[in-house]
């Protein structure tokens, strides 16, 4: 894995996002930006339905669905043999990360009723520094592996 950079991070899915990508969409193709360009071969597509708290019902945060597809394809398993470990412990440090920043994975509590006004301003930022708490965790969790090997 080449060396991530938070900051170039930050300002792809900052800049993906002012482009009209949902939250989702915005941290994929950051991923394939800053991480690997083929990590995720259908990017956008694989995460749009996730945009907006998971087909628009303000559920699941999307810049986290997007986070866990990417850290899914990073440490997820090549088929029903092999270990899901990996892949559900980075999402579950991921998330309990995120939610610490946030205070919720739930996009309709981050959002909130009367927040509705500055959703896009409140999503675009949220979306920018998700994809940097993505690579610090990242970079993080590589090294505990390489620590336990």
């Amino acid at each position: 894995m080449k060396k991530l950079n938070k900051d170039k991070a930050r300002m792809r899915a900052d800049t993906y996002y002012g482009r009209g990508y949902n939250c989702a969409e915005s941290i994929v193709l950051t991923a394939n930006d800053v991480i690997d360009e083929d990590l995720v071969p259908d990017a956008p597509r694989v995460a749009t339905a996730f945009g907006h708290g998971m087909g628009c019902m303000r559920e699941a945060c999307g810049a986290l669905s997007g986070a866990v597809i990417v850290l899914s394809l990073l440490y997820g398993r090549d088929n029903r043999h092999g270990s899901e470990h990996v892949s559900q412990r980075a999402v579950r440090l991921f998330r309990k990360r995120f939610v610490k920043e946030f205070g919720s994975s739930n996009c309709g509590e981050m959002i909130g009723k009367d927040k509705i006004v500055k959703r896009y301003e409140h999503c675009r930022s949220l979306t920018e520094t998700t994809a940097g708490l993505l690579v610090d965790f990242i970079e993080n969790f590589e090294q505990e592996l390489k620590a336990k090997r």
